[in-house]
């Protein structure tokens, strides 16, 4: 037995139960098509479907664009970099209680890097129609960290990746005095040398 939430008066219920004991709220019609098996937990997902009835057909098909490709842009950071796509429809809509509500449900905040499911759980919840389906987070990847700006200015040695590297001061130069003061990068760890930006 799983407890699923009433539509109605949002307590927990047996999903075996044929209406909720605390307000009466009929639930046999809705075993199939307001709930979704998440990890092997079932859930009750009437409130994300509600907020997603009260928005227009145009905003629906936006926001289903839009979260297809913040899903991909979430496993390839690189995607931002090229042209986002016009998704058209009502500027200021982003479709942001939709997505408060699966956060919500299923405690996927951008803080934890869970992000991206919510863009895939919501893409899938459509493609369902909000009837039953299974979604397995292990089946979808982390996504890749973003780099931090001082992470990509980190000097690796070309030879054993090692971020322990020195410059060191060319002594004397051909003929005494040519390339003389020119800085060598050093690896303390494998001694390897090479000239900066080579």
């Amino acid at each position: 037995m799983a407890l699923i939430k009433c539509p109605e008066c949002s307590k927990e219920v047996s999903d075996k139960a044929k209406t909720c004991p605390h307000c009466g709220y009929p639930l046999t019609n809705n075993e199939k098509t307001n709930t979704v098996l998440v990890n092997g937990t079932k859930y009750d997902i009437s409130n994300i479907k509600k907020q997603y009835d009260m928005i227009s057909e145009e905003n629906k098909q936006r926001l289903y664009k839009r979260a297809s490709w913040q899903y991909r842009c979430c496993l390839n950071p690189e995607l931002i970099k090229k042209k986002t796509p016009e998704f058209g429809g009502d500027k200021s809509f982003f479709g942001g209680d939709i997505t408060h509500e699966i956060c919500k449900t299923f405690n996927w905040w951008e803080k934890n890097d869970k992000m991206h499911l919510t863009y895939k759980f919501f893409v899938e919840c459509v493609n369902h129609g909000f009837e039953y389906f299974e979604f397995n987070t292990d089946n979808y990847p982390i996504p890749i960290p973003k780099q931090s700006a001082t992470s990509q200015n980190v000097v690796r040695c070309p030879r054993c990746g090692s971020i322990s590297v020195t410059t060191e001061e060319q002594g004397y130069g051909l003929f005494g005095w040519i390339g003389a003061s020119q800085k060598k990068n050093l690896c303390q760890k494998c001694g390897h040398k090479w000239w900066p930006g080579r």
